[in-house]
């Protein structure tokens, strides 16, 4: 079985995250001799971070022209008229080996992420779904936050994908509205966990909840930043201005309190790709006094997703501006003071029960800051190890109604494969094979 894994951009540490839980879902699912491809971004720079994977460049950037859209066109004709030859040679080698892929797989997953916002330019995104619909490729849309969407050429366009895909899953119900509100059949969608909690291991988060914070030596703090362009109620400038500002005072705090502080994020250490999380790091800490910049450390290392969780194991507090590090820090067993820049981390720890952990970036100042982290701040109790561990166990209570309605459809044939331990998108995964099987039976 050939599956495709399209609209990667795995040189973001969150990205690589989801892309590399999907794999080994579906190998999981369907075998481990299931042939993954892989399509995005940087093919070669990820195959360097991550050499076992098979990564293509999109193919939006061959056929995005008009000219280039006619001759797919012609291409495709001739393919439909039983003519590979001909339709290799009008398409060109290079062209036609990646075009050859989607023609010959049996299902195309578009990654997880929240690729599909008017923040960003979605053109790209919307060929490739149209294209492997066009191709009649099975086609399921990963864990998704989205929308909404107010472009109503956007809406047209995705009204189809949606209704056409054979699956639409999402990480947050005000995606889901996003999408029926293009008018598309809520049946068409489900709410799930993103898919690198699948990483999650029930024995880490045990062993998580049962360690004591230390009560007379230095809490071990990490702290993620990233750059954000899309403020809602400032300017760019103002806000990060501001940004800066809270976290650097929360950083003089932390420090002068006997912590270890440690500049650390999902986004770093990759020099090809567009942004490192630390230059900004440094950044805050070059404003600080130069006994708080002694103090703290600033870790500008590349590590994969499993490196990173293991390494934020070993943290007592994450302060998460990106959302992946909160995932991540929850999959470790690592409390997180998240703050949102996106509705898909309010969402996501709202739906884990601790919406009231959420700092808004758009109204973060020095002071809410700080009195965000003490109202989290863990004091060394039990208790407040466990509740603050209670985000990354509780997925399993969140979708055991959806496991309960799917586990008769799908026992058969995971019976016939390794089971998993729990894992939540594991078990959300169910409906979505209970739509492909049919293709391949």
């Amino acid at each position: 079985m050939k599956v495709l894994i399209t609209n990667t951009v795995a040189l973001n540490g969150g990205d690589a995250a989801i892309l590399l839980s999907v794999i080994e879902m579906l190998q999981s699912e369907f075998g481990s001799d299931t042939q993954v491809i892989v399509f995005g971004s940087q093919p070669e720079d990820v195959m360097n971070c991550y050499p076992e994977l098979d990564v293509r460049g999109p193919l939006y950037r061959n056929w995005a022209t008009r000219r280039q859209q006619a001759r797919l066109t012609l291409v495709l004709w001739l393919w439909n008229l039983g003519h590979p030859g001909a339709a290799a040679r009008v398409a060109g080698a290079k062209r036609w080996n990646d075009l050859h892929e989607y023609l010959t797989a049996d299902l195309i997953v578009a990654t997880g992420g929240t690729y599909l916002v008017e923040n960003y330019n979605i053109e790209s995104r919307l060929f490739d779904f149209e294209l492997s619909l066009r191709l009649r490729r099975p086609l399921a849309l990963f864990t998704q936050s989205l929308g909404p969407f107010d472009n109503k050429a956007n809406r047209d366009r995705l009204r189809p994908i949606f209704e056409n895909s054979l699956i639409t899953l999402l990480r947050d119900e005000r995606s889901r509205r996003n999408v029926t509100s293009l008018g598309v059949d809520p049946s068409k969608t489900v709410v799930c966990a993103d898919a690198a909690f699948s990483m999650a291991k029930s024995e880490t988060l045990k062993s998580a909840a049962a360690r004591d914070f230390p009560t007379d030596s230095p809490l071990r703090i990490g702290i993620s930043v990233r750059n954000w362009s899309f403020f809602k109620q400032v300017d760019t400038d103002t806000g990060m201005a501001r940004y800066r500002e809270a976290v650097g005072a929360l950083v003089c705090d932390l420090v002068q309190n006997g912590n270890e502080v440690t500049f650390i994020s999902t986004c770093q250490g990759i020099p090809a790709y567009w942004t490192d999380d630390s230059k900004l790091a440094e950044s805050i800490a070059a404003e600080l006094p130069p006994a708080i910049q002694e103090a703290l450390t600033i870790d500008r290392s590349f590590r994969t997703p499993q490196a990173l969780a293991t390494r934020l194991g070993e943290l007592d507090l994450v302060i998460a501006t990106r959302m992946h590090m909160a995932i991540l820090s929850l999959v470790a067993g690592t409390p997180v003071l998240p703050i949102a820049y996106e509705f898909k981390t309010s969402e996501l720890f709202e739906r884990l029960g601790v919406a009231e952990w959420v700092v808004d970036i758009e109204t973060l100042t020095p002071q809410s800051l700080a009195a965000d982290f003490e109202r989290v701040r863990p004091v060394g109790s039990n208790s407040t190890r466990a509740s603050a561990t209670n985000p990354a166990s509780e997925k399993l209570t969140l979708i055991e109604p959806l496991f309960k309605t799917i586990r008769s459809t799908v026992s058969k044939s995971q019976s016939k494969r390794p089971t998993r331990q729990c894992l939540v998108t594991r078990m959300d995964l169910g409906l979505l094979f209970q739509r492909i099987q049919p293709v391949f039976t």
